[in-house]
């Protein structure tokens, strides 16, 4: 499972091995913090910065996202919208 930023910057990698049937991935909207540097890097001086929270994990800022899954050469991907933090 992809998360990616508006701008295709990829955010999170989360390896899963996906099962015959219905498969769940939990995803607690942290993002890795090279990826939040460089989310950082690439946004404008005035915009919000993704900083690490108290527990020291950077998480998602509120705005427009997407998840994309992957399996063999099979891709979805569907939108996702944080509203608060």
């Amino acid at each position: 499972m992809h998360i990616l930023g508006d701008d295709g910057l990829e955010l999170r990698v989360i390896e899963h091995e996906a099962e015959r049937g219905l498969n769940y991935v939990a995803y607690d909207m942290s993002v890795d913090e090279a990826a939040a540097d460089a989310y950082n890097e690439s946004r404008e001086e005035s915009a919000d910065e993704m900083e690490a929270a108290s527990d020291g994990v950077h998480y998602l800022l509120p705005g427009s996202y997407s998840v994309q899954v992957r399996l063999c050469d099979a891709q979805a991907s569907t939108p996702l919208e944080v509203s608060s933090r």
